[in-house]
């Protein structure tokens, strides 16, 4: 039996995201994001998204595009330079951000994917930000665990591909494209 993991647009990739979904999307910095899923998303409507991505574009770009028009309610980023609306609406309290090591970024999405419970890391250890992780003792060293977004990733925005398409990943039911 064959799966057709084709579909006919940007807009038929995204149709069945609903608003307060969470999407995990691909690219660094600016390169290699999936802009034209992340237009055919701003045109879909929906709204009160979380996010999962190296960063969020900067003002007219990227993620920019839909954080700009408040579609986006939660980024999980390991940098969030460079984007002014994104400042604007973080210190407003109108964006939830929750800001994550690159490592422990990449680790999260790679772990949930892979349904790890948890694992632990050492970045971070004696800041801020493990101030939110639980603690436990490994090897006499001190390490805040961290959970994967295994709820909150079900469905990831991909960069383009060779092939000049853009690609929909849906965990256990395979990958699906849009030119």
């Amino acid at each position: 039996m064959t799966l057709d993991k084709v579909v006919g647009s940007a807009q038929e990739a995204v149709a069945d995201i609903p608003s307060g979904s969470s999407l995990a999307v691909g690219g660094f910095g600016l390169c290699g994001i999936p802009m034209v899923l992340i237009r055919a998303l701003l045109e879909s409507g929906v709204d009160r998204l979380s996010v999962v991505s190296n960063n969020c574009g900067v003002d007219d770009w990227g993620l920019g595009v839909l954080l700009a028009q408040q579609r986006i309610a939660k980024m999980t980023s390991s940098y969030v330079g460079e984007n002014k609306e994104f400042e604007r609406q973080y210190l407003s309290g109108e964006l939830e951000l929750e800001l994550t090591p690159q490592g422990t970024l990449a680790e999260k999405l790679r772990a949930g994917g892979s349904g790890i419970a948890a694992f632990f890391t050492q970045t971070g250890v004696g800041t801020q930000v493990a101030e939110g992780g639980l603690r436990a003792r490994a090897r006499a060293a001190r390490r805040p665990v961290r959970q994967p977004r295994v709820r909150q990733v079900g469905t990831q925005l991909l960069a383009a591909r060779g092939d000049g398409g853009s690609g929909l990943h849906r965990p256990g039911r395979g990958a699906r494209r849009a030119r």
